[in-house]
């Protein structure tokens, strides 16, 4: 189907499916919506498709405060392009308060080169692509939360309050205190709590997610029922506890956050995001499933990535997973980091800081980040009940990476005991890649056998750029 046809169809039809791939202008009111915004439809003739919120801002549309396109679902429409561009657009979109040098230097380019880039492939500067995403999130901060318009400033990448209205102003003819949700800010004690509505596309298989993340639980670092799941992470070296509620009636998770440094809420939303996959695209991923061999009942259209933001946490989970059970690696885990953790005082201890009435009424506020890779470097690992082997494999990689956090996988590849499979499982659940197949998995490996028993051939080159998803529908199938 020609994709101007389909998103017309799913604009008249209100598809969820659909909402975050593309933006609707309406150019009789000067206002851009979601396609499942609940406002009257305007006449097709009237309507502007645009790719991204920052293309609608860009062109000069403002966003609709009946659907707020800040609160939809990101999408893939940076994928595919140039490398640099899409690391420059991670971190423009995530550390809102550096400078364009800045970023220019992490990437190891210059400015003037970073500009050309932006303008190939974005077709927007990355300062004016900076400042809406700084917009965008500060609108969020403003309908969601109630953190004074200050610290919504400095949240967003503003040096002041002053400088966000003057923006908010001129972009979206906005003032902040418009869109506030209380009259008056509430006082933030020391440790900040901040909600946020994450959504998703349709579906979400929240329960197969829930219990994959149950039978892996580490109980000091993450907590989980019925309906939410809390883990203790750290950005840019500051714990954050998130707790995300599944609300399946809207799409989403309300997700609370607990911190000192509200600074770093944008990257923990991330996070978040990526822990949860949130942006995955559900559409598209089950026309990938379904050419690489599978048939419709046979995949789960809602099935998602179970993120780590922690390349540690995975790589000590891949290897004490290494030929053995799901139940007896997380067994390990567990007991790497309760060992650790109760004999190494050094280890930050987060909770200590926080307000006794907030540790009072949210037990998972007693979470604790995972233990760091100089931790276990420097530490005797043989209270751990597995294989010296993997013992000392997991000694070797916490040394590599204590020296060198940005080690490439070839490296990792070159200590004894860290094979491919290792590699590549880090990558699906670290990377959060949507194209990572286990083939030398050994379930893998015998689901693509039982089909090719009863005569179904399951190509996984044809489901690529999804294969990620085609891994965790055939463990799923197991």
């Amino acid at each position: 189907m020609n994709q101007l046809v389909q998103f017309q169809k799913a604009r008249m039809a209100r598809d969820p499916r659909f909402d975050g791939r593309f933006f609707v202008g309406v150019k009789t009111t000067g206002i851009f919506c979601r396609p499942v915004c609940r406002a009257r439809l305007p006449l097709e003739k009237n309507v502007r498709y645009l790719r991204s919120a920052n293309h609608a801002i860009e062109e000069g549309f403002r966003p609709c405060l009946l659907c707020r396109p800040d609160s939809a679902p990101g999408s893939f429409a940076w994928k595919g392009v140039e490398t640099t561009v899409e690391r420059a657009i991670n971190i423009l979109s995530s550390q809102l308060d550096l400078s364009i040098e800045h970023v220019a230097e992490k990437l190891g380019v210059s400015t003037r080169y970073l500009n050309r880039l932006f303008d190939d492939h974005v077709h927007i500067s990355p300062k004016r692509f900076q400042l809406s995403q700084r917009l965008l999130f500060a609108k969020q901060l403003l309908h969601e939360t109630t953190l004074n318009i200050e610290t919504v400033a400095l949240c967003a990448g503003f040096n002041s309050a002053k400088r966000l209205q003057v923006n908010m102003r001129d972009q979206f003819d906005l003032i902040p205190s418009e869109l506030r949700r209380r009259e008056k800010d509430n006082k933030m004690s020391k440790t900040q709590t901040v909600s946020v509505f994450l959504r998703y596309r349709p579906p979400y298989s929240w329960d197969v997610l829930r219990d994959f993340f149950s039978r892996r639980l580490i109980t000091s670092n993450e907590r989980i029922t019925e309906d939410y799941f809390a883990k203790c992470i750290l950005v840019d070296g500051v714990p954050v506890i998130f707790k995300a509620r599944h609300e399946a009636d809207k799409d989403g998770f309300e997700v609370s956050f607990f911190t000192e440094n509200v600074k770093v809420l944008k990257q923990a939303i991330l996070c978040v995001r990526k822990i949860l996959d949130l942006d995955a695209d559900p559409l598209v991923i089950g026309e990938a499933l379904q050419a690489s061999g599978l048939h419709k009942e046979q995949f789960d259209p809602g099935l998602r990535i179970p993120g780590i933001v922690d390349q540690f946490e995975a790589a000590c989970r891949a290897v004490c997973g290494q030929q053995v059970s799901v139940k007896a690696a997380v067994r390990q885990v567990n007991l790497l980091q309760d060992t650790l953790l109760m004999a190494n005082v050094s280890q930050p201890d987060h909770t200590h800081h926080l307000s006794e009435a907030l540790y009072q009424n949210e037990p998972c506020l007693a979470l604790q980040p995972f233990v760091d890779a100089a931790l276990v470097s420097k530490s005797d690992l043989s209270f751990l009940k597995m294989p010296q082997a993997r013992k000392n494999s997991l000694h070797s990689l916490a040394n590599l990476l204590d020296e060198s956090k940005d080690a490439d996988y070839e490296q990792w590849l070159a200590l004894k005991g860290i094979g491919p499979w290792t590699i590549n499982y880090v990558r699906l659940r670290h990377s959060s890649l949507p194209d990572i197949f286990l083939d030398t998995d050994l379930i893998i490996k015998q689901q693509i056998e039982r089909f090719a028993q009863q005569k179904q051939v399951i190509k996984a080159n044809l489901a690529a750029p999804y294969r990620t998803y085609l891994t965790l529908n055939l463990w799923n199938l197991s």
